[in-house]
């Protein structure tokens, strides 16, 4: 009887990326096992477990609530301020977690590369789908927090998942490109605090745009992570105006994914070769 064999096609034409993604699209099921290994690990032999993702968000709530509205007596008409900073809190620990552990996927795996074969993509694939489960556990507090400020919801909540697109494809793109770049130049690694840092006072995370006089307030316009933050906002809160000129960031994450994807399938094959 003749056995079945496996064919493999060598084609000298160059892989394009359509070709690439497909490749991704067959190796998914790596992302959701790369991403539970690293919540197992996260949580295992924790006294507290996931209730350490929910002190980090009401931990920061309580600062800034008794620093932005007890000392520098700043009042939003708009929303309570607690529910305010809880949702740009939650929305920038998504980005900066995926952002971090993406960047550096591709270096702590290194050992990983030389002994199996998968696309490269899926590590920091796999990050988003880690800071996504934090995301939703964070949520939890805003489910509690919406009834007791009695903060009455549209069907803008239905909207929600489209900034979240926005924002994981920005911060994984980001990832991407730092995480190849830093393969050949290690010292790039040191700009991932200063990003952070920085980042968090950049993006309306605790302030409204409007504190900031408004011939200054063009800067937000430009930054996805604000996008994302003052949109889910948007979504939650009924009489919350949503900058429409914020939307002109979105140039800037289509940009950063082509060029995301274009430098991992172009150094896909070659990471060994330099870790």
């Amino acid at each position: 009887m003749a056995k079945n064999k496996s064919v493999q096609i060598i084609s000298a034409q160059p892989e394009t990326i359509l070709d690439y993604i497909k490749k991704v699209w067959n190796a998914r099921l790596l992302i959701v096992s790369f991403s539970k290994r690293d919540i197992q690990t996260k949580y295992a032999q924790t006294l507290l477990g996931i209730a350490w993702t929910l002190l980090q968000p009401i931990t920061g709530i309580i600062i800034f609530t008794f620093f932005f509205q007890y000392i520098l007596k700043i009042k939003l008409e708009e929303a309570p301020y607690p529910v305010f900073a809880l949702i740009g809190f939650t929305a920038w620990n998504l980005w900066s977690s995926t952002f971090q552990q993406g960047s550096l996927s591709i270096f702590e795996q290194r050992g990983l590369l030389s002994k199996v074969y998968f696309p490269k993509i899926i590590l920091p694939l796999s990050k988003a789908l880690t800071g996504t489960f934090d995301f939703i556990i964070a949520l939890t507090l805003l489910i509690i927090l919406i009834p007791f400020y009695k903060i009455h919801v549209s069907w803008r909540l239905i909207i929600i998942p489209l900034f979240y697109l926005i924002q994981i494809i920005f911060s994984v793109s980001f990832a991407i490109i730092l995480a190849v770049s830093s393969v050949k130049r290690r010292d790039l690694f040191h700009f991932v605090p200063y990003i952070l840092n920085f980042g968090i006072w950049a993006s309306p995370v605790f302030y409204a745009i409007t504190l900031f006089p408004e011939k200054w307030q063009f800067i937000f316009n430009y930054n996805p992570i604000a996008l994302c933050i003052e949109g889910y906002r948007w979504c939650i809160f009924n009489n919350y105006p949503f900058r429409i000129e914020l939307l002109y960031s979105l140039p800037i994450v289509f940009t950063f994914s082509i060029i995301a994807l274009v430098m991992m399938k172009k150094n896909d094959d070659h990471f060994t070769d330099h870790i």
